[in-house]
């Protein structure tokens, strides 16, 4: 029998804590671990996560992101967040959607992730392609690849199920729902066994740790854990009616078996430790259930071990565990960490992340999501009726050529606006988004030639695009309006007059101290002509970097890319 997950010991305000600590304290976790993870891509490679001291603090660092073939560096902002929270928030709005919920997943969040996804996986990244088709992964049409494809669907037993679960165990109404919803969800990207008993065993002891006064002690996770590993006869009864021959379905169970012995031999050594209190090094537990081992560290089972233990052993000092999940050394620690956050803040509930909690990404609509998901059902839902499969690429072409303030509609129906515009490099540029509940996403874009907004301190008519509309104003945000306003003062020459909370640094562009953070400026590159630009830039200690003759670039304070020119207006 599975562990208890109806809510009869808590009130519901201290719930609803709890889910906040849990949906909070998940995207803290990946946050904090995201630059540490393997495969992360941190410029640097291990050396430079070595360097890094483990400390609950968020930091901006870089990644090597792209292609291949199409290599650049990715500034990741401090408590960004990866593919862990995107689709663990992706899941908590299907389940929003009451019954209809798996409809949601499938027709219109897992289509429309792969658009604004960071770091996903590539068992997620080719059945959402799939789903996104209108095909199931488990019935790809026999094609040139398409065995290959299957194949590697059922062969996926990686963590990507138990990293986005964490909704269900908030909103299930008993272990039952509970167990039928983590399946019903694992095999619409995850096909073996391995992926779906790791987020079972996860769910189900996140579920208990959600509705009880108790905290983790030896042997009690041990059975919170062991009775949520269902018969694989049942676990097959939960397989879509379509997803297997007689034969698959035989090898399913076969391999079911097999991996919950697997689960609970983990779940002893977990025990082990746990009765062996200080006597070993947390490390070594987590080093003998595989998590720094790279052939294995991803699995679904050893993940959720992992953040179990971790959980378990930290019970009392919660930010400690997470920094401990976040720092393993060669572990996935994005996915460690997030999962062992959500445990601690059922536990725990929300207070003990600290500013941790204040400073993630979109800290404000992980609240809300938490809120919803523990209110219950609401108002019923109307099953989905937007399929983004079609309208995707669209998407990505018309915002090449947004700009800052525009707005629109998402391909999953949510409308957005244009917060920023970042150039990446000479080919493509980054349009952040805000969509309309609050979440904010990130689109690797091509540029658009058009784009280009030149500013020309000397011109009546200062800002004007490439296809000739003028722009009245282009006002920029900056973290520290004194500072700015001595860095155009000194490269322009000029003494600028600085008022209450904006200067002028020429007509038609002003600087303004932002109020609540620094919002990205968007996809203004400035350039402004001066007599002498080599001359200007020796005045503020730049850098010279020459593009051509008579040509420089810089950045400002705020890291705004500047073009400076020689003034030929004589």
């Amino acid at each position: 029998m599975a562990a208890s997950s109806g809510r009869t010991t808590l009130s519901a305000s201290r719930f609803g804590n709890r889910a906040r600590g849990v949906i909070v304290g998940t995207a803290c976790g990946d946050a904090l671990g995201w630059p540490q993870e393997q495969r992360g891509g941190l410029l640097g490679g291990q050396r430079a996560r070595d360097q890094r001291q483990p400390e609950p603090v968020f930091r901006s660092w870089t990644r090597t992101a792209g292609h291949y073939r199409s290599r650049y560096r990715d500034v990741v902002d401090a408590g960004a967040y990866s593919d862990d929270t995107q689709l663990m928030l992706a899941t908590a709005r299907a389940c929003l959607h009451g019954s209809h919920w798996a409809a949601q997943l499938v027709e219109v969040e897992l289509p429309t992730w792969p658009i604004y996804q960071r770091g996903g996986g590539g068992a997620v990244l080719r059945a959402a392609a799939s789903w996104a088709r209108g095909v199931a992964p488990w019935r790809v049409p026999p094609r040139s690849n398409g065995t290959r494809s299957l194949r590697t669907y059922r062969d996926a037993g990686a963590n990507g199920v138990a990293m986005r679960i964490a909704p269900h165990a908030i909103c299930a109404s008993g272990p039952r729902d509970l167990t039928g919803r983590v399946i019903r969800d694992g095999v619409t990207t995850h096909g073996h066994p391995r992926a779906l008993v790791g987020a079972l065993v996860y769910a189900h002891v996140l579920a208990y740790l959600l509705r009880t006064e108790s905290v983790l002690g030896c042997g009690e996770i041990l059975g919170v854990a062991e009775r949520s590993l269902v018969e694989a006869t049942r676990a097959a009864e939960l397989l879509p009616e379509d997803w297997g021959t007689p034969e698959q379905v035989d090898e399913f169970i076969a391999t079911w078996s097999a991996t919950c012995g697997e689960m609970y031999q983990l779940l002893t050594v977990v025990d082990a430790a746990l009765r062996g209190g200080s006597a070993s090094a947390p490390e070594d537990t987590l080093r003998e259930l595989g998590c720094c081992d790279s052939d294995s560290n991803g699995s679904g089972t050893i993940t959720a071990a992992g953040a179990i233990f971790v959980a378990a052993h930290f019970a009392d000092e919660p930010l400690s565990g997470l920094v401990a999940a976040a720092f393993l050394r060669k572990a996935d620690t994005d996915t460690l960490a997030s999962m062992a956050g959500g445990l601690l803040g059922a536990m725990h509930g929300y207070e003990w992340l600290g500013s941790l909690g204040t400073s993630v990404q979109d800290a404000s609509y992980l609240v809300s999501v938490a809120a919803d998901l523990s209110s219950g059902p609401g108002v019923p839902v109307q099953p989905p009726d937007r399929r983004p499969s079609g309208q995707r690429r669209a998407a990505v072409d018309g915002l090449a050529s947004s700009k800052c303030g525009d707005t629109g509609v998402f391909p999953d129906g949510r409308t957005f606006r244009v917060t920023g515009i970042n150039r990446l490099d000479e080919q493509r540029q980054r349009v952040r988004l805000c969509l309309d509940e609050g979440q904010s996403v990130m689109l690797d874009t091509p540029i658009a030639p058009e784009r280009e907004v030149r500013l020309h301190h000397d011109s009546a008519e200062l800002c004007r695009d490439r296809s000739g509309g003028r722009l009245i104003e282009t006002v920029l945000p900056t973290s520290d309006l004194g500072r700015c306003a001595d860095f155009y003062g000194r490269l322009l020459g000029a003494e600028l007059m600085v008022g209450a909370d904006t200067v002028t640094v020429v007509p038609g562009m002003a600087i303004r101290q932002s109020r609540g953070g620094l919002e990205p400026a968007g996809g203004i590159e400035i350039t402004l002509a001066v007599p002498e630009p080599e001359a200007a830039l020796r005045r503020v200690g730049a850098d010279i970097v020459r593009v051509e003759s008579g040509i420089f670039t810089v950045t400002d304070p705020d890291g705004r890319t500047l073009t400076l020119r020689a003034d030929d207006s004589g």
